[in-house]
């Protein structure tokens, strides 16, 4: 399956509305309950993060930060 591709808007990055849908994205794609999930960073450039499935060892969402 391929990961689901966002972009947000930086002052939205890692609010409760941010989980939520990173969540449910998750959960559409089979990814809930017991599939722990786990946000990890880019260090060049900063502003991509890759949602992963750890039970599946999965990419679920990769996000860009709009800094703008």
């Amino acid at each position: 399956m391929t990961a689901v591709r966002l972009t947000v808007p930086a002052d939205g990055f890692a609010t409760t509305p941010f989980w939520r849908r990173l969540t449910a994205v998750a959960a559409g794609q089979g990814h809930d309950r017991d599939h722990g999930l786990q946000l990890t960073g880019h260090v060049d450039p900063d502003n991509l993060y890759t949602l992963r499935c750890v039970r599946c060892d999965q990419a679920v969402v990769e996000l860009t930060v709009d800094r703008g």
